[in-house]
């Protein structure tokens, strides 16, 4: 039962989207002129394929927003050539992107259900996080489980008009084909939580 709450949560949670613009969470500090991907999600353990596919989309989806950004992948260089034995603190991170902020994607939980990718649980955080102090400014919390829905048995859209029901445009839950689609639109919901730069 407790499944079921949660994936009609995250459906209605996408549903609210389509209804109007979504609040923004406001920032808890200035707003960051240039933002760095944290190019390792922050987490006890993840593969490093999961690793790859946990960052699919979070660039973009911080780019959507505005802001002038550091993407993951020349962070990852930039940041292993400042200290290749990490420690990395604020001012470090700052001196060596340019970056005010760093967005770190932070993994309680995300595993995928099956060996095609077509259905998985998370617990996600997104943290916004100042380099000069490490305050946060911003964050987002996400959890769910999502399985790829079956193709229908009988056809959506019978010949007898009077065995039809209407569909709105835009109704209905969104469906991926697998986690590679899911995880980007998750980057993208989480984010749209984020105020505009220089909104």
């Amino acid at each position: 039962m407790k499944r079921v709450l949660a994936t009609v949560a995250v459906w209605t949670l996408a549903g609210c989207r389509l209804g109007g613009a979504m609040a923004p969470i406001p920032l808890a500090g200035p707003a960051p002129r240039t933002i760095v991907v944290w190019p390792w999600p922050v987490a006890e353990a993840l593969p490093p394929e999961l690793q790859q596919l946990l960052r699919t989309g979070l660039d973009d989806a911080l780019r959507r927003r505005g802001y002038t950004i550091v993407a993951a992948a020349v962070a990852e260089q930039l940041l292993a050539d400042a200290e290749p034995g990490g420690g990395l603190d604020g001012e470090r991170i700052r001196l060596a992107t340019g970056a005010d902020a760093v967005l770190q994607l932070c993994v309680a939980e995300f595993e995928l259900r099956d060996a095609r990718g077509t259905a998985a649980a998370w617990d996600l955080g997104w943290r916004l996080r100042a380099t000069a102090d490490q305050t946060e400014l911003w964050r987002f919390d996400h959890h769910g489980r999502w399985q790829r829905r079956e193709a229908p048995g009988v056809h959506p859209h019978p010949r007898d008009e009077f065995d039809r029901t209407p569909v709105l445009f835009g109704d209905g839950a969104p469906d991926f084909r697998d986690v590679r689609d899911l995880v980007p639109w998750l980057h993208r919901f989480a984010l749209e939580h984020l105020p505009r730069a220089g909104g």
